[in-house]
């Protein structure tokens, strides 16, 4: 079964209800068969925070829906310290990449596919970058 790593912006896609880009990731989880979905630990507090999300809140509720159809997958210090030893464009993009490629996703989802392919080049891996799951094999 393939393993999908939603970018955090695509996570804020999902929880903003934001319409405007097509990702195509609402097909997945409305799916009766899809591939495992993946988001690091790292997404949730951001997405809580850039949302300002109360914890007894409507949006507290429905983002925690969201997030239980998900794996969770964990920020280790291993992940943090090889990300400060490569140069790249954005530092919680290379935690991300990190994150995916050290639980074996074989797709990243996001709409930041030039900074992760930048990433890419400096640490290479098997894993897809993809802005749609239209582009998912």
């Amino acid at each position: 079964m393939k393993k999908i790593f939603l970018d955090t912006n695509i996570l804020a896609d999902l929880v903003g209800e934001r319409t405007q880009y097509d990702s195509g990731i609402e097909q997945l989880i409305d799916a009766e068969y899809f591939p495992i979905i993946c988001i690091s630990a790292l997404s949730v507090p951001v997405i809580l925070y850039v949302f300002k999300i109360k914890m007894d809140s409507e949006e507290f509720l429905r983002f925690s829906e969201i997030i239980s159809t998900m794996d969770i997958l964990p920020l280790t210090s291993k992940i943090i310290i090889d990300a400060t030893k490569h140069i790249s464009p954005d530092y919680e993009d290379s935690l991300q990449y990190l994150t995916a490629i050290e639980n074996n996703c074989d797709y990243i989802l996001t709409r930041d596919k030039k900074d992760f392919e930048k990433i890419k080049k400096v640490i290479p891996s098997k894993i897809k970058i993809v802005t749609n799951i239209s582009q998912i094999k």
